[in-house]
């Protein structure tokens, strides 16, 4: 992970973005307590590098803000080590192999994309089948020019560390990991054969997914979001619902201090009757859609 240079300058609070002009609202929203203001941005994880600049509302935020938030700090400090905890994450057991593991069916599906895709199975074979689905998504959003690192979060990161910011992670890459640690064997293949099925239409629905999120359509993200979960929703509860709830303190103990903070998760964390904003609405607080 590039991340920003050696000489990092203070942050330079710009005015707060107070006077929203008319038009489409964004996947951001201002919340304000008694002592301070905190900015949350639903990000996209993976987009393409055109995508920027972004709304000069979303930039005024970050840039009048002196603390940045994202779901993990990506700093080389931050993530020693998060290599090897990813590939022992997602490598099955000892002895084991993809083809013991899921049915000859799915196997034979995965062999045949993994060919189409220029992979030789034979190098996956220890690989669980959430991270082989994983490669295979990835796989294919690259190839359509998108790449994590142009991801809005990671953006805002480098940007962050380049301007001497404050940089928080709500979490670590280890416990990321470990959200797919405990899935059963059936949901393990699960996720697998539902990837198989859903990659030809991956890039018109990506493409959609930015372009609705750049327009400001949230309605649209929330739908496109959370239509991929529509088969897992043990899946959904852990790695959206359970983790909004743990970092609903972290969030109010930056609402409780003095510093503007800009917090960028995954979009999906923020709408919905689960999401971060209703959370913090029902606690009191005051918040507003930019």
């Amino acid at each position: 992970m590039v991340l920003a240079a050696a000489l990092m300058a203070p942050a330079v609070a710009g005015a707060p973005p107070d006077d929203v002009a008319t038009g489409p609202k964004h996947c951001l929203w201002r919340v304000r307590s008694a002592t301070n203001t905190v900015y949350l941005l639903g990000s996209i994880h993976i987009m393409r590098r055109d995508a920027f600049p972004l709304a000069a509302v979303i930039e005024t935020a970050f840039s009048s803000s002196s603390v940045a938030v994202f779901e993990v700090d990506l700093s080389a400090d931050a993530t020693v080590g998060s290599a090897l905890g990813a590939l022992a994450a997602g490598s099955l057991p000892e002895g084991r192999t993809l083809s013991d593991v899921v049915s000859p069916e799915t196997y034979r599906l995965t062999k045949q994309r993994l060919a189409d895709d220029g992979y030789d199975i034979a190098s996956l074979q220890r690989m669980r089948p959430w991270m082989v689905a994983t490669t295979l998504t990835l796989a294919e959003l690259k190839r359509a020019g998108y790449s994590p690192s142009d991801g809005v979060d990671q953006v805002f990161q480098r940007r962050a560390v380049d301007r001497g910011m404050r940089v928080v992670g709500l979490e670590t890459v280890d416990d990321q990991l470990a959200l797919f640690a405990d899935l059963t064997p059936e949901e393990d293949e699960a996720f697998l054969v539902q990837t198989l099925r859903e990659l030809e239409a991956l890039i018109p629905q990506v493409d959609e997914l930015t372009a609705d999120w750049r327009a400001g359509r949230v309605d649209e993200v929330e739908a496109l979001l959370a239509e991929g979960f529509a088969a897992f929703p043990r899946l959904f509860e852990k790695l959206v619902v359970d983790r909004n709830r743990r970092w609903l303190p972290q969030i109010e103990a930056l609402l409780a201090g003095d510093q503007r903070a800009f917090v960028a998760v995954g979009a999906l964390h923020l709408v919905g009757d689960q999401g971060v904003v209703e959370l913090l609405e029902a606690k009191g607080y005051q918040v507003e859609q930019l």
